[in-house]
């Protein structure tokens, strides 16, 4: 029974780093592709904007990302509060 359990243990492990990389190799296509494809919609509905110069693009993306990390922060500490 003990070597069964060990046996699977060394082969999960070896499953999981296949599918760790493979997750990480999707996610930062994910953030190549699709970050490009949103940024390109988000310009679209914004046309005011656009025309004004690069730094008003620039503060009114940052300001975008910045709320993109402060949800997700907050959304990871919940998380990890409630499962603690």
């Amino acid at each position: 029974m003990l070597f069964s359990i060990i046996l699977f243990y060394s082969h999960a492990e070896s499953l999981f780093n296949a599918f760790a990389t493979a997750a990480f190799f999707k996610f930062v296509v994910f953030s190549i592709f699709e970050m490009r494809y949103l940024l390109s919609i988000w310009k679209a509905t914004r046309p005011s904007t656009s025309g004004e110069g690069w730094e008003t693009m620039r503060r009114e993306l940052s300001f975008l990302y910045s709320r993109f990390c402060e949800y997700l922060i907050s959304f990871v500490f919940v998380h990890h509060q409630v499962n603690a």
